[in-house]
């Protein structure tokens, strides 16, 4: 009995002895298996960034977390997937999951950060085209007319030479409605000198003619369509009130200066541009005493475009016919503000400009010029050809300059 007993004992011990052994623990914890980056390739320009996306996989994986990290931070960095370039050259992009250690990354190549090109390249024509073309004839030269003589050759020369900008000094509304018609290219912007009203018009219009009542000489400034967006545009006229339509400095002389405010639509680059005809020495001569109206008709031209411009660094292109050598010290307050293109263009033509309808070449002067700023001439051209059907376009040739604008 004392066996048996003793022998229960021990079996109910054993039994309680192997219910309090440690049992073995089950980890149902989901972990990562792969990790995957993309995209797997990225290029980028020095201070641009770009996003990496680590995919861990399987999607119910307990701990999803990522550390990221560059074998290369001198050419490129990364912050929570964001990678940033420091400088040219290349870099691997790592991410490293937490739970297991896995990784995968993404090769980064940096290269040099140029600034976009914006530059680009406008000819810019001036040309007193001289008045004609009214019904009756009394604005025209014998042996030089605007329709029967001079149309034509005007309208080959402004295809062949193509320029951008022109700017046109004693254009009549003939002259001008027929140019519309012949020229089709281009948006044209005037204004009469005289400022006179048409009935029904509170103000001058330069985008519509019909504002203006008289027919007489206007300053016009042609822009090739589509190249160009409007901004603004004004006129003044050179005298001692600006503002108002006056003759100039004592005399009868009246002329004035329009301007537009534009912008080249695929670069985005505004500048101005002002269209003058300056009074001609003839009618200070005709006063007495004598006045010298070149010099105020250059002051007035340059108290109006710092107004108007304001900023110095703007582009500029001020042409026309200036009745004056850019050499006379008359002209000192535009040669001080301005710089003349035949000057500057390392392809230049020293040809005079103004002819008079003369064969001989050693009577004529030099009138006609296109001043500028902030800009870079590269070639300036007289067209004194007779290869458009007539010896003679004008009284005045044609000049233009190529210019390359650097915004």
């Amino acid at each position: 009995m004392s066996v048996f007993k003793n022998t229960l004992i021990l079996c109910l011990c054993w039994a309680l002895f192997s219910s309090c052994e440690e049992q073995p623990v089950v980890d149902d914890t989901i972990h990562i298996d792969s990790i995957s980056v993309t995209p797997t390739e990225l290029a980028l320009k020095v201070g641009e960034t770009g996003n990496l996306l680590a995919k861990l996989t399987p999607d119910n994986a307990k701990d999803k977390s990522v550390s990221w990290s560059s074998t290369n931070p001198d050419v490129a960095v990364v912050a929570v997937g964001v990678v940033t370039a420091v400088s040219v050259g290349t870099a691997d992009i790592v991410a490293t999951s937490n739970d297991g250690g896995l990784s995968a990354r993404c090769t980064v190549s940096v290269s040099e950060n140029v600034p976009e090109d914006k530059s680009f390249q406008l000819r810019v024509m001036s040309f007193n085209i001289l008045q004609g073309g009214k019904a009756d004839g009394t604005t025209d030269q014998a042996g030089h007319e605007w329709s029967a003589v001079r149309r034509a050759p005007c309208t080959n020369m402004f295809k062949d030479i193509d320029p951008d900008v022109i700017m046109l000094q004693e254009c009549r509304r003939e002259q001008l409605k027929t140019l519309k018609s012949d020229l089709t290219g281009y948006t044209f912007y005037s204004y009469a000198k005289d400022g006179v009203l048409a009935s029904g018009y509170s103000k001058g219009d330069a985008t519509n003619d019909a504002s203006f009542k008289n027919g007489g000489q206007r300053n016009v400034i042609m822009l090739r369509n589509g190249m160009f967006l409007l901004n603004d545009w004004g006129c003044f006229w050179l005298s001692d009130t600006p503002d108002t339509p006056s003759n100039g400095f004592g005399t009868s002389g009246q002329k004035i200066t329009l301007w537009l405010k534009v912008q080249h639509v695929t670069s985005g680059a505004e500048f101005f541009i002002f269209n003058t005809h300056f009074i001609p020495q003839t009618y200070g001569n005709a006063v007495s005493p004598v006045v010298d109206v070149i010099t105020p008709c250059a002051r007035v031209n340059v108290e109006q475009m710092k107004k108007i411009i304001g900023d110095s660094k703007a582009t500029v292109f001020f042409a026309g016919d200036l009745n004056s050598n850019n050499a006379s010290e008359r002209m000192d307050a535009l040669n001080n503000y301005l710089h003349l293109s035949a000057t500057d263009a390392p392809q230049t033509d020293h040809s005079m400009t103004y002819n008079g309808f003369r064969e001989d070449a050693s009577t004529w002067t030099l009138l006609d010029h296109i001043y500028y700023n902030n800009a870079t001439p590269t070639f300036y051209k007289v067209v004194n050809s007779d290869g458009y059907g007539t010896r003679f376009l004008s009284d005045h040739f044609p000049v233009y300059c190529d210019f390359v604008i650097n915004p």
